[in-house]
């Protein structure tokens, strides 16, 4: 269960292994570095950042964020050339009891013919596996993808619209749960 110690985020999320973050985060590093001091509170942090400059400037993003994270706990960063770098990392991550796997991934989910989206199944796959092993997998997309959509990654993929002083959560998709919830 992703747990990112932000109240309201959190009843909405905390039910999955896999969520899916979409916003502007080249505009909010800040933001999101407040999320990974939150997750290295609760546990050992892999940050595993997708080289692909297609969309936006990756290694500008990850010297943006440096500086805030560089002196937090147990967080590791790891490069992957593409996706299917990243996917076979993901297999091969030891189990765990507490730890979280940041995935910084560009991509337009609305473009389905893009090299990224040609290989999210394959993705999906190691995503699971790596939840099923005890992590909690955030995956950051910087990219806001607009139309209709069934492309996703996550369990629940939600887009944040940061304003000046409310942000606005959006649910884009939820996976039905497997397990049947207890009424009484």
């Amino acid at each position: 269960m992703v747990k990112l110690g932000i109240k309201e985020l959190d009843n909405i999320i905390s039910p999955y292994k896999i969520v899916e973050l979409e916003a502007d985060w080249s505009n909010h590093i800040l933001e999101l570095a407040d999320i990974i001091f939150r997750l290295a509170r609760q546990g050992q942090v892999h940050i595993l950042f997708v080289n692909s400059s297609k969309y936006i400037d990756i290694d500008k993003f990850y010297l943006d964020l440096e500086p805030f994270i560089e002196d937090i706990g147990d967080i590791k960063i790891y490069w992957a050339k593409n996706i299917e770098t990243l996917a076979y990392h993901l297999l091969l991550t030891p189990k765990t009891k507490k730890g979280s796997i940041i995935v910084i991934l560009p991509y337009r989910r609305d473009l389905v013919s893009q090299i990224e989206n040609t290989y999210t199944p394959r993705l999906k796959h190691s995503l699971q596996i790596a939840a099923d092993k005890g992590w909690s997998i955030i995956i950051v997309n910087p990219l806001m993808s607009e139309g209709v959509i069934n492309n996703y990654l996550g369990e629940i993929s939600l887009r944040i619209r940061f304003g000046e002083r409310i942000n606005y959560v959006e649910i884009l998709n939820r996976a039905i749960m497997e397990k049947p919830m207890k009424i009484f």
